[in-house]
């Protein structure tokens, strides 16, 4: 542990190696994420309010070669702020980070993956407006969708053709279960499914099987699996993992090509949903529905029937060569 900054009543904390660091409040900001995780040297920086020692910001990078990001290996991590606080205070925060990494560090590039704004709309503004003052630049504003799960299922959508898509795949007999643990599935079937439809709507296939068996099999109340079934044949599966407290994330989900007329997907989804208003949730977070800022109409389409609505994830970057200023 190294200070490294003091100012109004704060002081800025640098900590190195994931065992040492303090949770934040989402999942890829999380010592368990970071240790089932292959990433390079890691750094977090922490803002302490010096009277009480309480943590009011904190953010993790990990350092490969010229960069570091927040984070390389995870959807998103990025700046949290644990408590409000003047805007100026967050900023010089920022600041601090972004120098002893650029100086201390000798990194010359700097990528910071925001959660989604639909997480907290209001701090994730504030976040913005510090990362602006702070010299970022966006450089992808993904469109990104969430589901209110309040309400709990699919039948409190107003999407008609989602509600007959639904009852067309009840009707069938297709039954959606879980949530259940990578141990009490056939996972060599559920990543069968996830291979195949992501090669079929020409999506990369980024983690192999190996991999994500140990993620799920190391942090099992993280990655809940809802599979859905045609008597004992696994027709489609969702995989979800625990954000927070507050949210669920849709982090793969796929069907089986011969029973795309019954739409289990929606089955799946709306067990997940059904899952996330028993236990106290309130957010279910779809994904991205572009890439690179280029937006795929299809997907965005589906998650808009389905009752996602848009909450933009973006990314940022500060450049700069590595030569100190005198």
């Amino acid at each position: 542990m190294k200070i490294v900054a003091e100012f109004n009543g704060f002081k800025v904390i640098v900590l190195e190696g994931a065992a040492n660091f303090v949770d934040g409040e989402y999942f890829f900001n999380t010592q368990v994420f970071m240790a089932v995780h292959p990433l390079g040297e890691l750094l977090q920086f922490i803002l302490l309010e010096k009277e009480t020692n309480t943590v009011v910001a904190s953010i993790c990078f990990d350092i490969n070669d010229n960069s570091a990001v927040s984070l390389s290996i995870g959807t998103f991590a990025g700046l949290e702020l644990q408590q409000e606080i003047p805007s100026p205070c967050t900023t010089d925060f920022v600041v601090v980070a972004r120098d002893y990494l650029l100086y201390e560090c000798s990194v010359g590039n700097i990528i910071i993956k925001q959660w989604p704004m639909g997480y907290n709309p209001r701090k994730a503004r504030d976040i913005n407006i510090t990362l602006c003052n702070a010299g970022f630049q966006t450089t992808a504003l993904e469109s990104n969708q969430t589901i209110g799960i309040e309400e709990g299922g699919l039948l409190h959508c107003d999407s008609k053709s989602t509600l007959l898509k639904l009852r067309r795949g009840t009707r069938a007999g297709l039954i959606a279960e879980g949530p259940f643990s990578v141990k009490r599935i056939n996972f060599d079937h559920a990543y069968r499914l996830i291979v195949e439809s992501r090669v079929r709507k020409n999506f990369p296939v980024n983690i192999d099987h190996g991999r994500l068996y140990h993620i799920c099999h190391e942090l099992p109340d993280r990655y809940l699996f809802f599979p859905v079934y045609d008597d004992d044949i696994m027709v489609a599966v969702a995989v979800t993992i625990v954000i927070s407290k507050d949210v669920l994330y849709n982090f793969l989900h796929a069907d089986d090509a011969a029973y795309l007329p019954y739409s289990p997907i929606l089955l799946a989804i709306d067990k997940v949903l059904e899952y996330g208003h028993e236990n106290h949730f309130g957010l279910l977070d779809l994904g991205i529905s572009s890439d690179n800022s280029v937006l795929n109409e299809g997907l965005y389409e589906f998650k808009k029937r389905v009752g996602g609505e848009d909450s933009l994830k973006i990314n940022w970057q500060y450049s700069q060569p590595v030569d100190k200023p005198a």
